[in-house]
């Protein structure tokens, strides 16, 4: 998976180089700026997805604490 990442932002960042030789550096910061949006909801996404499991966990830990069956 590590693997992948790093793959992912050598392509990237040949493409934002790419970019900058032909002069297109508003294409570029448009491209980096989506790029930062992307990365923060997938962030936030994979925070809430955990909040989310966490209280799952404790909900099922409470039922079994009570002797309910789930």
């Amino acid at each position: 998976m590590l693997e992948l990442l790093f793959i992912a932002g050598i392509v990237i960042l040949v493409a934002v180089l790419v970019l900058a030789y032909f002069d297109m550096a508003d294409v570029a910061v448009d491209l980096v700026t989506a790029l930062l949006q992307l990365a923060v909801a997938a962030f936030a996404l994979t925070i809430s997805l955990l909040a989310m499991m966490l209280h799952a966990v404790r909900r099922l830990l409470k039922k079994q604490n009570n002797a309910i069956l789930p």
